[in-house]
């Protein structure tokens, strides 16, 4: 993968993982309800940022490839390293409910 495409990938992976984790446990609820556990959405949140946070390496390469191309992809890559954290961050800060609540609020 070039450096330019590493680094797109780096910047929008945790945005697109974080409407995908949203997405998954909204159209689980119904089924957590019915079977009366949470670990579907447990998975689908370990697994979406698992997912983000593999932009992070993807990142670091591309701002080693990015040092003999341009600067802007060197910023780009420097701003996927905090995007990805920062949309960890938002998965994380997303699950609390599903931490917090019951599956069935009735």
């Amino acid at each position: 993968m070039s450096a330019r495409a590493a680094t797109w990938v780096a910047l929008l992976g945790g945005p697109v993982m974080w409407l995908v984790m949203l997405t998954a446990a909204y159209a689980l609820v119904p089924w957590s309800c019915h079977a009366g556990h949470r670990g579907a959405l447990w998975a689908t949140v370990l697994v979406t940022l698992a997912a983000a946070l593999a932009g992070l390496p993807l990142a670091r390469r591309a701002r080693a490839g990015a040092a003999a191309t341009s600067s802007t992809y060197g910023f780009l890559s420097r701003a996927a390293s905090w995007t990805t954290l920062g949309f960890a961050l938002v998965i994380v800060a997303s699950a609390i409910p599903i931490f917090a609540l019951p599956p069935c609020l009735q």
